[in-house]
């Protein structure tokens, strides 16, 4: 089943379906959200949002299929199918946010295994036009047990430097009472 849009800024076809693309690439694990030139697929596992960049380029077309996840909650005003994330706008688009679409907490090696990407550039050819190994998948981190860890030993320098304080304001109040004793004792 399809239907067309044209309320949006160009026409946006809602596929719903659920079969694999048999031209669609595999993604490839990215360590940037942005990469020059390379289709960007940009997952937050924390919320299960996807969006797609084009790195600096403009897509024509970003077909994302889900071989065994239906996406999206429920079909929205545009980009939205049951298993397929689909935008067409011919003039071009840089970037596309899917919202919270896909299922949260996959690893990126789930998410791989799951989707496949299609789509095409302003002025023609595929994803990979540009950058061979492009479409990449870049997961946002969620805090790693580093960052928890520096926040305890920040936690900690903290709390020693204010006892540290304390023990200063301690010391400064006896030294005073020592001066106090002297010349009260005079």
């Amino acid at each position: 089943m399809m239907f067309v849009c044209t309320r949006c800024f160009g026409v946006v076809l809602i596929s719903m379906t659920c079969s694999a693309s048999v031209f669609a690439d595999s993604l490839t694990l990215s360590t940037e959200a942005f990469t020059p030139r390379a289709a960007t697929i940009v997952y937050d596992p924390s919320d299960g949002s996807l969006s797609a960049n084009g790195g600096g380029e403009l897509l024509t077309v970003i077909d994302i299929r889900s071989a065994s996840i239906c996406l999206g909650p429920q079909p929205r005003e545009f980009d939205v199918g049951i298993c397929h994330l689909f935008k067409l706008r011919p003039d071009g688009f840089d970037s596309v946010d899917f919202g919270s679409s896909y299922l949260p907490g996959f690893t990126a090696e789930e998410v791989i295994r799951d989707l496949s990407v299609d789509g095409s550039w302003v002025g023609g050819g595929p994803l990979s036009n540009y950058v061979s190994t492009s479409p990449h998948l870049y997961v946002v981190p969620e805090p790693s047990v580093a960052m928890i860890a520096g926040c305890g030993t920040a936690i900690f320098l903290l709390r020693r430097r204010s006892s540290s304080a304390a023990r200063d304001d301690m010391n400064a109040s006896r030294t005073c009472r020592r001066v106090f004793r002297v010349r009260k004792g005079k």
